[in-house]
């Protein structure tokens, strides 16, 4: 008989077996994140000759422009990054859910191995390709996040409450926009600078950017172990009141407010 310690983790699975619900999410939730982040890379000197942009957004386009924004910033901004940081948790739920043989101990350690590859990926991606790069923040979040997997589920909402109160309370930045144009940070003009400056900025993003996803993060794990998206059926209310709120109100998470 095989004993935990000798249980290896779970495969890959099959695709036969997979859940369209949560699968389907992800992908559009992709979609989002690139939306969310593309408008980024505008540039603009903002002088009276030519389009400024402030945000990532231009401040004096056309009547389309601003159709653009408003769309991006109510449907996108502030829905991409909570769910997705919901969805992490709902699928680390899965894999906990999957590893059960490996007992508590071995969960914890497959899930820490895959967050310091969250983490080293992602430091590297943010470094040579993109600064607002956040995988590595996940990566932070599942080694701290890999401890609450076994707790209860009103200890799980307790925590998830506090980090979003948390996410309320009002910034330093949150009162104020910035009129520099991000194009030193986002599109560095030589490979030292770009270096030289990521190398700085990135562990502020790694250790903080946390902060923004724990809620999410945990109520994911809630809905995973309940398989909400796998039982839509079960949860039609639920999903939609959910759907409904999270489209219409004016902010579906105030952690989304964590943006890079």
């Amino acid at each position: 008989m095989a004993t935990t310690s000798r249980a290896r983790p779970a495969g890959p699975t099959a695709t036969a077996e997979r859940a369209l619900g949560p699968d389907l999410a992800r992908g559009v939730m992709l979609l989002f994140i690139a939306l969310a982040n593309t408008h980024y890379f505008l540039r603009g000197d903002g002088g009276s000759g030519g389009t400024g942009v402030r945000g990532g957004f231009p401040t004096d386009g056309s009547a389309l422009d601003s159709a653009v924004t408003w769309v991006i910033a109510t449907f996108v901004d502030g829905r991409a990054f909570p769910m997705f940081g919901l969805l992490f948790g709902y699928g680390v739920a899965q894999l906990v859910r999957r590893n059960e043989a490996l007992g508590p101990r071995g969960a914890r350690r497959l899930l820490w191995r895959r967050a310091l590859v969250l983490v080293a990926v992602g430091f590297l991606h943010a470094i040579l390709l993109y600064v607002g790069d956040i995988l590595a923040a996940y990566g932070v979040l599942l080694l701290l996040g890999a401890w609450t997997v076994r707790w209860r589920n009103r200890w799980l909402i307790t925590l998830a409450a506090a980090f979003f109160a948390l996410g309320m309370l009002p910034s330093g930045d949150s009162m104020s926009v910035s009129t520099e144009p991000p194009d030193a940070s986002m599109l560095p003009p030589d490979l030292v600078a770009m270096v030289t400056e990521r190398v700085q900025v990135q562990p502020f993003i790694m250790l903080l950017g946390p902060i923004g996803f724990a809620a999410p993060f945990l109520v994911g794990l809630v809905a995973g172990r309940a398989r909400v998206l796998e039982r839509p059926e079960r949860y039609r209310r639920l999903l939609t009141v959910t759907a409904g709120r999270c489209t219409t109100g004016p902010v579906c998470w105030a952690g989304s407010a964590t943006r890079h």
